[in-house]
């Protein structure tokens, strides 16, 4: 350090014991749910709901060119970049959501 410093420090282990042995899990679900508060639509939702939204959520991978299927309401992009019909892109930590236009009763816009 190149002056005073306080540190709050833990080690894997005991990060195991508190969290779970599933890190990649535990941290996964984490960045969904911090990631599902800036939906707009469902941010009003409680803790609790988002929670559950999180567990219904299923994380999938895609190779580059791969089609993501149709009739997805709301995909939070955990790592690399998606590319819409449209050329709008989302990167990791972002989300797109259609759940607006369903309720409208319009049409869904796909990724691709």
């Amino acid at each position: 350090a190149n002056e005073r410093s306080e540190l709050v420090c833990i080690g894997i282990q005991q990060l195991k014991e508190v969290l779970g042995q599933d890190l990649a899990a535990v941290v996964e679900h984490t960045f969904m749910l911090s990631t599902l508060r800036k939906v707009p639509v469902i941010s009003h939702l409680s803790l609790a709901q988002l929670h559950r939204l999180v567990d219904a959520m299923k994380a999938k991978s895609y190779k580059a060119g791969d089609t993501v299927e149709d009739g997805l309401r709301v995909v939070v992009v955990i790592d690399g970049e998606l590319v819409d019909k449209d050329g709008g892109r989302l990167a990791r930590g972002t989300w797109k959501d259609d759940i607006a236009k369903m309720l409208e009763g319009g049409s869904t816009r796909g990724l691709n």
